[in-house]
């Protein structure tokens, strides 16, 4: 038996067509397309919008020889690119305007310079406000786009924007503007930065053609992000008295043999509003940052990665809450006057010299260390963490640890005669191995981590796949922490280990495993029937002796 449906009349239909108009923007593409069969008033309604979106998404790639898809593919493009030439060309003939333009078509090269011409001269002699056009190759940008005085945020992605072929410029009230893998020259760069005085938002990644770029008459400029990508060092040059956000990085360069950095430096002055600061990348050094407080007396986030050039760095500020230093290979020593901070975390494959004033409140310490590819890790570098998480010892600690393969540098007796107490506390700690055949490494490094520290809880996955070794660590954690009764207590650390709960993560909720497992075989069936289907998280509770009463007993040994 067939099911007719019937459209009812919700009265919608009889409001004015800019109402109509008005509820289609708050709607996605693919819901607003469904209202043009409600009532020939909305049909009409779809016709006639305002906001144009012509957006082809990325197909699998097929292979080269299969012509028939191959053909197939092509043909689709084709009718794609010829579908928005009739729609543009209806809005043109009848004079509808347009506020808003998106053609993104990433997949079809059929796209020549006479399309994009004619959808760009539509668009602008019907007033378009919003226009945002990526592209599978490069195409020279037509002058025409910097001529339309309603724009007021352009998107570009892959364009060529050339000095010699854009002369004029009269967006004047260009307040967005995003240039993303364009080829775009220094001359134009610049005359585009001096003829739009009204830009708040400027994005610029991904681009050639360009090494240095100088901002310094945007006084409206609120946000600003660029990423180089030449072989070739760069310079920026900002003055930004509205400027709240920057992000700055320089492109990788990546060769067959070996992959390079190319540095660039950076100048900021007349930043007073600044609150977020990400760098990149770049070759600053201590220098930069010996007068943040002075410079960016508002500043709240500060973000510092691969700057190979950075060994020493002082931060000092009363405003700056979060601190992110990530992968800065050269880093040695660290001094972090930031008693407002809420949130440090620090990547690295090594521990530099740190020293921190005391929070002023509560504050969470993620620290990351990336020790994979060291041929040998010393009983020194368990000192230095240590040392480390002794200083944070009053804050919330995160700890993450990658270790090579194997532990060659030291052993278990030298990590029990080096051990000095009280031992610092840990919040949650994880840990992994730069090759599945750790089995042996895991058991040393798991003794000298808690010689290190007493983490509270232990954040583990459980992987269900063919490879067997590929749980191997959560199993020497069970067979440590869950079976530790039924061994030698000859470790220290195990005397002071007063319980142990096993929880795990399941359809988002924390369950506690029974108190009592009977053995690693019990274990490893209840986790093929309770875990989920591919990886499951799984949580070791730890309850340890006070730091008085452990002293207390290594005192008295």
């Amino acid at each position: 038996m067939e099911t007719t449906v019937v459209l009812v009349d919700d009265g919608t239909s009889k409001l004015p067509e800019n109402i109509r108009h008005h509820i289609l923007s708050f709607l996605e593409h693919e819901e607003a397309v469904k209202t043009s069969v409600l009532s020939k008033a909305w049909l009409s309604t779809w016709r006639t919008r305002p906001d144009l979106q012509f957006i082809r998404k990325r197909v699998v790639k097929r292979s080269p020889d299969d012509t028939t898809i191959q053909a197939t593919l092509e043909k689709k493009g084709n009718d794609f690119v010829n579908s928005i030439n009739t729609t543009l060309t209806r809005y043109h003939e009848n004079k509808y305007g347009i506020e808003t333009l998106k053609i993104y078509l990433p997949m079809i090269a059929s796209v020549t310079p006479d399309h994009v011409n004619t959808w760009f001269q539509i668009a602008v002699e019907n007033g378009v406000k919003i226009l945002s056009i990526g592209l599978n190759n490069f195409i020279v940008l037509p002058e025409t786009v910097f001529r339309a005085k309603s724009l007021v945020k352009l998107w570009l992605g892959k364009f060529q924007l050339n000095s010699q072929v854009i002369q004029i410029i009269r967006c004047h009230g260009l307040r967005k503007l995003s240039l993303i893998q364009v080829n775009i020259d220094e001359v134009m760069l610049q005359r585009i930065i001096s003829s739009c005085p009204s830009i708040e938002y400027l994005k610029i990644l991904l681009s050639v053609g360009f090494a240095n770029i100088k901002v310094t008459n945007l006084q409206k400029l609120k946000q600003f992000k660029i990423q180089f990508r030449e072989k070739r060092s760069g310079f920026v040059e900002l003055e930004g008295p509205s400027l709240e956000e920057f992000c700055y990085w320089n492109c990788i360069n990546t060769d067959e043999d070996e992959t390079q950095f190319f540095p660039c430096s950076l100048q900021m002055y007349a930043c007073k509003n600044l609150k977020r600061l990400r760098l990149r990348e770049i070759a600053i050094t201590e220098g930069f940052f010996s007068g943040i407080a002075e410079n960016f007396p508002l500043l709240e986030e500060l973000t510092v990665q691969y700057c190979d050039h950075l060994q020493n760095i002082k931060i000092s500020s009363q405003s700056i809450k979060r601190i992110y230093l990530d992968t800065n290979w050269e880093l040695k020593e660290a001094c972090i006057d930031v008693p407002s901070i809420v949130r440090f975390k620090y990547s690295g494959d090594s521990i530099p010299l740190f020293s921190f004033t005391a929070p002023s409140g509560p504050c969470i310490f993620e620290i990351d260390l990336q020790c994979q590819d060291w041929d040998i890790l010393e009983i020194s570098w368990f000192s230095e963490l240590k040392e480390l998480l002794t200083k944070l010892n009053k804050s919330e600690i995160s700890l993450d640890i990658q270790f090579p393969a194997t532990l060659d540098g030291f052993t278990e007796d030298e990590m029990r005669n080096n051990a000095i107490f009280p031992v610092p506390q840990v919040q949650k700690l994880s840990i992994g191995f730069s090759d599945r055949d750790y089995l042996d490494a895991a058991y040393l490094a798991l003794d000298s981590i808690f010689w290190t520290c007493r983490p509270k809880t232990i954040v583990q996955s459980w992987h269900y796949d063919k490879v067997l070794n590929n749980n191997d660590l959560v199993k020497v954690l069970f067979e440590m922490l869950m079976l530790r009764r039924n061994q030698q207590q000859t470790k220290f650390w195990q005397q002071e280990l007063k319980a142990v709960k096993l929880e795990m993560f399941k359809e988002g909720q924390r369950v506690r495993f029974p108190e009592l497992l009977l053995d690693l075989e019990t274990f490893l069936k209840s986790m093929k029937t309770e875990g989920s289907s591919s990886c499951t998280p799984l949580v070791f509770d730890l309850e340890w002796e006070t730091a008085k009463q452990a002293t207390r007993k290594h005192e008295t040994t």
